[in-house]
């Protein structure tokens, strides 16, 4: 099953298409292959499953760490950090995934 996000054109990392493939459990961003880890894999799913809406870190952690009490707020902020370097966040253009503060993030697609 293939989730396609953006399909902007431009030179902007953040604006190439990005593409999840869940069977081959591939991503690739333009026309290359984004190396993911299983949990930033999880983590991107959840966000093209949860597209354009507003999850908290807690929704977060309950969906993708399955509830781990041993997680925290700030595991979820570093890997989301670690997966804004690897889809192409570019600090001066338009985000994929959004930071909304004192409630969590926000992916746009």
């Amino acid at each position: 099953m293939l989730i396609p996000n953006l399909e902007k054109a431009g030179n902007n990392p953040a604006s190439e298409k990005l593409t999840l493939d869940i069977s081959a459990h591939q991503v690739t961003l333009g026309d290359r292959e984004v190396y993911l880890t299983l949990k930033e894999f999880d983590l991107l799913l959840f966000f093209t499953n949860n597209r354009n809406r507003a999850v908290s870190r807690s929704q977060i952690i309950k969906e993708v760490w399955a509830n781990d009490p041993l997680e925290t707020d700030r595991t979820v902020d570093i890997h989301v950090c670690r997966l804004r370097k690897k889809i192409g966040a570019d600090p001066n253009g338009p985000q994929r995934i959004v930071t909304l503060t004192k409630i969590g993030y926000r992916f746009k697609g």
